[in-house]
């Protein structure tokens, strides 16, 4: 049974690694907020970094999902997915992250794609994937519409 590990003057250095992963994070959604043209788009719009957390939602992609934006923030984005897709989505993600293009979400799957709300309802959506970089940090841009 490992105990935390300590440094010379007893500071837990994996909470004191989280909690830098923490700011980090926060200080890159703030730069992302930043960015005006979200809120201005009818669609909604998601940034996610390389690890799937959601740094930024504009109103429009809330009210699609049924989230307050602070519910949103952060979380790993496939909870914006059906349950039984979640894993897959993880996959697919990570391919994503390895070859990053500008294209249509799900190209190839005869079924359309489907989004689930917070409230567990699921509906047809539309997704276009985008690579952007925000002050030298790339971050996925998805511009999502409900069919």
């Amino acid at each position: 049974m490992g105990a935390d590990k300590k440094d010379a003057d007893g500071i837990d250095l994996k909470d004191l690694a989280q909690r830098l992963e923490r700011a980090e994070l926060e200080v890159l959604s703030l730069k992302v907020r930043g960015l005006t043209l979200l809120e201005t788009s009818l669609d909604g719009v998601l940034i996610v970094d390389n690890k799937g957390r959601i740094l930024a939602a504009n109103s429009r992609a809330c009210e699609m999902f049924g989230y307050p934006r602070d519910e949103l923030l952060f979380q790993i984005v496939e909870i914006l997915v059906p349950e039984q897709q979640r894993a897959a989505h993880v996959h697919h993600r990570h391919g994503y992250n390895l070859s990053p293009k500008s294209r249509p979400m799900g190209q190839g799957i005869a079924m359309g794609l489907q989004g689930q709300r917070k409230d567990g309802s699921l509906f047809h959506i539309g997704i276009s994937l985008n690579r952007i970089s925000v002050e030298g940090t790339p971050v996925t841009c998805l511009v999502c519409t409900e069919l």
